[in-house]
């Protein structure tokens, strides 16, 4: 390293050499023209240039990148076909560095970045597949969040004789509304199968961490499951989310305590329900 510069400006420089080895500028506008030339930082050897020895350290820095990404996201790498999914992260990659030495969130905002960037984006009718890609990214970003997530929970896990009042929903659980088939394509492909990109077909699941396990679950929910916990998830309360079933989704009160005996003992089973202590 040069005496002309000091380790923190090293350092600075470095970063900029990896986060945009081509010069390209940051989203945010925050790149400048490098302060220093390679040659005032970096040596050439007998055998490579001081470009050539930065660009094995670049290359190696992009790669481990890419394969954070295919990692998290490998049923829409599948999806989407190995050359296009690159093509993806590499833009969303430029345009969101990493900033944490943490990869775990690195995709956080891919989905978003899907969204903002569709090809039909400007367009008033458009297609279904974007549609897909953009929710397989959210959900296997939150599977993967899901896993990390810390339980600050003291609650223990409910069991019949809970009483209602106690009832609480899981904090490592996460409910799903989508405009395709996520769940069914995601466990095919997880489960080592080949699937087709499904048509469009509203469909709800809860992700769920098993406690006694620690285990990631998928479950499919019925349209009144889903809207039951979602609504019993903000209020703690099976009375309020029953009144609001009733009018939402025009149930009789009657029936509907009938079936939220068998959710709940289905729903106690999985571990979706725990007991406030």
């Amino acid at each position: 390293m040069s005496d002309l510069i000091s380790l923190s400006e090293f350092q600075m420089w470095m970063q900029q050499q990896l986060l945009y080895p081509n010069g390209d500028t940051a989203a945010d506008g925050s790149f400048k023209e490098p302060f220093i030339s390679f040659d005032q930082v970096v040596n050439d050897s007998t055998r490579l240039s001081a470009r050539d020895h930065l660009a094995i350290y670049q290359r190696s820095y992009i790669a481990r990148l890419r394969d954070c990404m295919c990692k998290v996201f490998g049923a829409l790498e599948y999806a989407l076909g190995e050359e296009l999914f690159v093509a993806f992260a590499d833009a969303y990659l430029e345009s969101h560095p990493s900033s944490n030495y943490n990869l775990s969130n690195l995709g956080a905002q891919f989905a978003d970045f899907l969204e903002t960037t569709r090809p039909d984006a400007q367009e008033i009718e458009r297609e279904d597949w974007p549609d897909f890609m953009i929710e397989l990214a959210r959900f296997e970003f939150a599977i993967s969040s899901l896993f990390d997530q810390e339980d600050l929970s003291k609650n223990t896990l409910a069991t019949a004789e809970t009483p209602e009042s106690d009832l609480r929903l899981c904090h490592v659980l996460e409910l799903f509304e989508f405009r395709c088939p996520i769940r069914p394509f995601y466990s095919a492909f997880v489960n080592g199968n080949q699937p087709d990109l499904p048509e469009v077909q509203q469909t709800y699941c809860a992700v769920i961490r098993q406690r006694q396990n620690f285990r990631i679950a998928l479950y499919d929910l019925q349209p009144a499951q889903y809207f039951f916990l979602k609504r019993f998830k903000e209020n703690n309360s099976v009375q309020q989310t029953i009144d609001f079933l009733i009018t939402k989704m025009s149930m009789d009160e009657k029936q509907l305590r009938t079936v939220w005996e068998t959710w709940k003992q289905t729903w106690i089973d999985t571990g979706f329900l725990e007991e406030e202590n």
